[in-house]
């Protein structure tokens, strides 16, 4: 929870006082309070990045929970940083303890599941040690690994709900709702996020089809297959309008390897400057049994050091086929891993083309459940030489957990929003309802500052949406392309400082030190200033 609750938090810094922020939190958090904020006030739901624009494509239930708490009067941030990760943390150790005791009731497998599901790690501090002689920055070249989790809260109540599928497919009784059951829980995975609830769909599909190949009942499977389909076309139609979506071209992209290829082509990674222009000679020749030695040279090296010290956890998998003793539910976790991983191996995303990278985070979390049960083995059989060996492989585990914690603990954070800036933000909300007009984000903004850089510095972000709870004109480019919408002309016009956008917005909302308002003096315009304080100007109609 280190990597969540210190932000969000009013602090100081020598002469500055703000809302802090750590991480990713200073871009994604504010995303988030942007939608609780004021997305939701409004039906159909609007877009408060982008005027006018519907809130559609996007897993928006996480933050439609946070606004309807906030209707209690709890501030969105608080629920957003305090209330959620304690919520999440109690919710995601019941399910996992009562899982892992359904596998062995014993408190060592209890505890190295807990351990994986919380701390596993991948070998990026191996890249780090060897291209930078230090732990520093490992935590961030590869997969968000278990530590990562409530950086993208989301993601982290997805979880939930594949671990209530996996808990409902483990038992062994033939329960008569547990199809309707699986079904809705297949649901909410789609509605928190799209790539749990592809992943959630193989891992229940996977079930039924190694059932039926044992049971021989066809009829039963088809029902039940049914009936999780409808519930998730019911979820994706629901969240995310993808005739809607589709409209601008189709939301994933077959292109085999295009996400595995940077593992071996970036000085950061694991650079093979041969190999990669060989790779990119033989392509040109087509398909033959050197180009397939370098391609699985690569996805072998991705898998290695994206699992970590998971990868051992095959072997059981291994030994389980060795043995006969594999069941229907071992094959569906496998099913669903091998699932996430194709997913990432062989699609890109419209609008940020490595985002199908999301579709692997699951089969990491479901791979934490093999090697557990490896080395529960392992310490069972009560042999110096194998616990010696567990040692190795759980402080093998550990490193990126301590460059995560460093990133998230040190001081100061990387971004803020002042108080000075909160009282202009403060102000404006209490404004009626409009369209806000702000300066598009530069990277010179950060020329001359060091951190914590303020918000309007730090990245393109949503931050005065979510602040202020009102709609901007065009913020936070990123996001945008993400949702496929077409904002590029919008964001001309304002770089241009077209006169039509004045007649458009409500407010502009001025930095005094960037006073851009000044390129619209040609515009015959009739805002006037409404507040000003050292930092910030506002104007109004």
């Amino acid at each position: 929870m280190l990597i969540i609750m210190p932000s969000g938090t009013n602090l100081c810094y020598k002469n500055e006082c703000g809302i802090f922020f750590w991480g990713a939190h200073g871009h994604d958090a504010i995303w988030h309070l942007a939608l609780s904020g004021s997305a939701f006030t409004t039906i159909p739901f609007n877009l408060p990045l982008f005027s006018g624009e519907s809130l559609h494509g996007y897993n928006y239930l996480f933050d439609l929970i946070i606004f309807i708490f906030s209707l209690l009067k709890i501030p969105i941030i608080f629920l957003y940083f305090k209330i959620f990760p304690l919520v999440w943390f109690v919710s995601m150790t019941h399910l996992t303890v009562r899982l892992a005791r359904k596998i062995h009731d014993s408190q060592l497998f209890v505890g190295l599941y807990l351990f994986f599901t919380f701390f596993a790690g991948s070998f990026g501090y191996v890249l780090s040690l060897k291209n930078t002689g230090t732990l520093w920055e490992s935590s961030s070249l590869l997969a968000m690994q278990s530590g990562h989790t409530l950086i993208n809260p989301p993601y982290a109540v997805s979880l939930l709900f594949i671990l209530g599928i996996l808990n409902i497919l483990v038992d062994k009784k033939n329960i008569l709702y547990s199809h309707v059951f699986l079904g809705l829980l297949v649901f909410f995975c789609f509605a928190f996020k799209f790539y749990a609830g592809a992943i959630g769909f193989v891992l229940v599909a996977s079930h039924y089809f190694f059932t039926v190949i044992q049971t021989k009942k066809v009829k039963g499977f088809i029902q039940a297959l049914l009936i999780l389909i409808i519930f998730s076309l019911l979820s994706i139609f629901l969240f995310y309008d993808p005739i809607g979506a589709t409209k601008s071209g189709s939301t994933f992209v077959l292109s085999p390897l295009s996400l595995i290829h940077p593992f071996i082509e970036e000085k950061k990674l694991f650079y093979m400057e041969q190999t990669v222009l060989a790779r990119y000679f033989l392509q040109e020749h087509g398909i033959g049994p050197r180009l397939i030695y370098i391609e699985s040279l690569t996805f072998a090296l991705f898998m290695i050091f994206n699992f970590g010290t998971r990868i051992l956890g095959f072997l059981y998998v291994g030994y389980l086929l060795f043995r006969r003793k594999i069941t229907t539910f071992d094959f569906s976790m496998l099913g669903a891993i091998v699932g996430g991983i194709l997913m990432t191996s062989l699609f890109v995303q419209k609008g940020e083309w490595w985002n199908t990278i999301q579709f692997f985070y699951y089969s990491l979390f479901l791979s934490n459940l093999f090697i557990a049960r490896l080395i529960y083995k392992l310490l069972v059989v009560k042999k110096m030489l194998l616990t010696c060996l567990v040692f190795i492989i759980l402080v093998a585990t550990i490193p990126i957990n301590i460059d995560l914690v460093r990133d998230f603990t040190g001081w100061p954070s990387p971004s803020y929003v002042s108080n000075t800036e909160l009282e202009a933000l403060s102000y404006l909300r209490t404004m009626p309802s409009g369209i806000v007009l702000t300066i598009p984000h530069s990277k010179s903004f950060k020329s001359g500052l060091q951190a914590p850089y303020p918000l309007f510095a730090y990245d393109d972000t949503s931050y005065v949406s979510a602040f202020s709870e009102k709609k901007t004109y065009v913020t936070n480019e990123t996001q945008l392309r993400l949702l496929g919408t077409d904002y590029k002309k919008r964001l001309e016009n304002v770089k241009i400082a077209n006169c039509e956008v004045l007649d458009t917005v409500d407010y502009v909302y001025e930095l005094k030190q960037i006073p851009f308002f000044k390129s619209y003096k040609k515009c015959d315009s009739t805002f006037k200033v409404v507040f000003q304080n050292s930092v910030i100007r506002i104007m109004s109609k």
